[in-house]
């Protein structure tokens, strides 16, 4: 761990405008902020292609004209129609007609759902957590100093942005595959034999009242429990007080532990099983690479953007990995002499 000085940074504006907020480009670090800056101009040059509403209406409404085109053609004198025969000249033209504005709305509604999706899913990640992580107190963001991401010998950037991404999904399926690996069978022992002891605790009857007191009472375990009340009105509900089912597991402690065990037993898999400790540190492992990776990715997809390549960004690439940042924990300066507007910071 090493200890660095640095001007703190400014106070973030709110509210948050991802879009169009100056302020907030002047409140992250200078690579951070370069980046920004780009991704702001890629999501303006989307959100330009995205087909105006004009547009789709007027395919829409084309498309529409032309079905009740053909149908008057085919339509029987009686409806108003024409009653023209499928094979009639003026039938397969308006057919031609109708195929052309059905591609043309389709086409529309293509590039529309798909470049908004891209815009609005990106940006909305990005903007949320600049505006709620990002910018927690007592946290201030460093541009990441690490080795600068390159294709390898012969590759595109194109190619090694896929390659980076393949990467990234494979990690994620570890992750994914360390998350459901099942626990030994001797930790889930151990954690049914401190779950049945406290509730064999909690179903403990007091008989403080008969012993103390002389009364006729035993205090038995009692929990509340809602329930519906039918006859009295849609959704109204109330509560009851009933026997705790805690007292079982009090009278019936050592029998409860056995079958429980037996289920264990019948349920574990000890060959697959991680212990905790080991699933932490995988998952510490995993994190670290799919954050490098991601990192590598970024770094390369602004590289081909200021080549003017047509990458599209992910709406699940880590903001931290996409703007270049570090979080590092802030400790306010105390009155030791340190100048206003400086603070103290650990880099871990």
């Amino acid at each position: 761990m090493t200890a660095t000085f640095q001007t703190a940074a400014p106070t973030p504006p709110t509210p948050l405008s991802f879009s169009s907020s100056p302020d907030l480009i002047a409140w992250l670090p200078e690579a951070a902020a370069e980046r920004l800056r780009a991704l702001r101009q890629h999501f303006a040059d989307l959100r330009s292609v995205v087909p105006p509403f004009e547009d789709r209406q007027a395919a829409a409404n084309a498309k529409v004209a032309a079905e009740n085109a053909l149908k008057r053609l085919q339509a029987h004198p009686s409806a108003g129609g024409f009653g023209l025969p499928k094979g009639n000249d003026r039938v397969i033209a308006a057919e031609a007609t109708l195929e052309r504005c059905t591609a043309g709305f389709e086409r529309l509604t293509t590039l529309y759902d798909t470049r908004l999706a891209v815009w609005t899913a990106t940006s909305h990640v990005l903007s949320t957590w600049l505006r709620d992580g990002g910018r927690r107190s007592g946290v201030v963001l460093q541009d990441f100093d690490g080795p600068e991401a390159k294709p390898l010998k012969g590759e595109s950037i194109v190619d090694a942005i896929e390659r980076h991404r393949r990467r990234g999904r494979e990690l994620r399926a570890d992750l994914h595959k360390i998350s459901n690996s099942p626990f030994p069978s001797a930790y889930c022992k151990h954690r049914v034999r401190e779950m049945i002891t406290e509730l064999a605790e909690r179903g403990r009857p007091s008989l403080s009242a008969l012993v103390e007191q002389g009364r006729d009472v035993i205090e038995w375990p009692t929990t509340m429990q809602q329930v519906t009340l039918h006859n009295a009105g849609a959704g109204a509900s109330g509560f009851v007080q009933q026997t705790d089912v805690a007292l079982f597991a009090w009278m019936h402690k050592p029998a409860l532990i056995a079958a429980l065990d037996r289920e264990i037993d019948n349920e574990s898999d000890d060959k697959s099983a991680l212990t905790l400790e080991v699933r932490q540190k995988r998952e510490a492992e995993v994190l670290g690479d799919l954050l490098d990776t991601e990192r590598q990715e970024a770094t390369l997809m602004f590289r081909g953007w200021s080549e003017g390549l047509p990458i599209t960004p992910r709406a699940d690439h880590v903001p931290v990995a996409v703007l270049g940042v570090v979080l590092v924990a802030s400790v306010p300066a105390v009155s030791s002499g340190t100048s206003p507007g400086y603070s103290f910071h650990l880099r871990r």
